[in-house]
């Protein structure tokens, strides 16, 4: 196995990274490698765990690799992971940046969003608002650093819309805009340097795409993509861009 980097080595690294030599800011920047390694660990064990199943094994035979009970691996991948998995099938290459946790969560409550408001379909201003529902992710701090909350964009959603009373169901489609949203994650992240896709790539994406509805909400707030992209930069590493 090729050698991982040792905790002197991760160490080395925090410092460098760090904008000064005081000990809060260097404790800041640690914790902020160990939230994109974790998610970053979770990326690399969910895109072997769906290798295994494509190849045929069964979830206990997956728990058993793992040291973790049938029940315990399948929870974790079958509920809010199943509809995430279906909605970005096709988004991710195998060569690609793998989707973290925190950015599947997002995909999977805008079906939640759009099950709620009653639409048919997962459009772009759906995936906004799950951006919003997981609070902890960088998309979800940078809206609420830029002044835009949940129930401003739903409230301008439903008055753009209107009411609707149209029937849903537990596998709404995503519409062809949010389609190439997801795949265009991919773009965002290689564009920062990053080797995976947070909600941060996919607020990047969606505002970049600029047609659809979510992109129109988010500009009627005042917010553009550069400042989106500033701000993520500035959450990321603790220091405002140029």
């Amino acid at each position: 196995m090729t050698r991982l980097p040792t905790l002197d080595e991760l160490a080395a690294t925090v410092v460098a990274d760090a904008t000064s030599d005081d000990p809060l800011d260097q404790l800041t920047t640690a914790a902020r490698a160990r939230d994109a390694l974790d998610d970053l660990s979770d990326a690399l064990l969910d895109r072997f765990v769906e290798q295994a199943r494509s190849a045929g094994c069964s979830w206990s035979q997956i728990g058993g690799a793992l040291g973790v009970s049938k029940q315990a691996i399948q929870q974790r991948h079958t509920t809010g992971d199943a509809v995430a998995r279906r909605l970005l099938a096709g988004a991710s290459s195998r060569h690609g940046c793998g989707f973290t946790p925190r950015a599947r969560a997002c995909v999977a409550q805008s079906q939640s969003a759009a099950q709620r408001l009653k639409h048919n379909y997962i459009g772009t201003e759906h995936l906004l608002l799950g951006l919003f529902g997981v609070r902890e992710g960088v998309a979800a701090r940078v809206l609420a650093q830029l002044g835009v909350t949940a129930p401003t964009i739903e409230a301008a959603l439903v008055e753009e819309l209107g009411a609707s009373a149209w029937a849903t169901g537990d596998d709404l489609p995503l519409t062809p805009r949010a389609r190439k949203v997801l795949r265009h994650t991919q773009r965002e992240a290689k564009g920062l340097g990053h080797n995976y896709v947070g909600t941060e790539h996919i607020l990047l994406a969606v505002m970049a795409e600029g047609e659809g509805l979510a992109a129109r909400l988010l500009a009627a707030e005042g917010v553009g993509y550069a400042h989106i992209r500033s701000s993520v930069v500035e959450i990321l590493t603790g220091t405002r861009s140029a």
